[in-house]
């Protein structure tokens, strides 16, 4: 049973294109992540938030840089699938 504040939120969203673009993410999709985040407390979206994107592999590289002291540029990759 959806809640009516949810309720509210989903009939306010359901008019967002749902065809997914090139990253497979939609207008829809990423609005319904949007609010999922800013239901959650800032302590769980921190922790949610850190563990996206990178995995171990590019972490512990990302790692690397830092320690080296060298610069990098962060990057989405959904910028060059666009």
């Amino acid at each position: 049973l959806k809640s009516s504040e949810f309720q509210a939120i989903d009939r306010g969203i359901e008019c967002l294109w749902k065809e997914p673009r090139s990253d497979g993410s939609s207008q829809y999709s990423r609005e319904v992540h949007r609010l999922f985040l800013a239901s959650l407390s800032e302590e769980d979206r921190k922790l949610l938030q850190a563990s996206e994107g990178l995995g171990n592999s590019q972490k512990a590289e990302v790692a690397w840089l830092e320690r080296k002291g060298f610069a990098y540029t962060e990057r989405d990759v959904s910028a060059w699938l666009a």
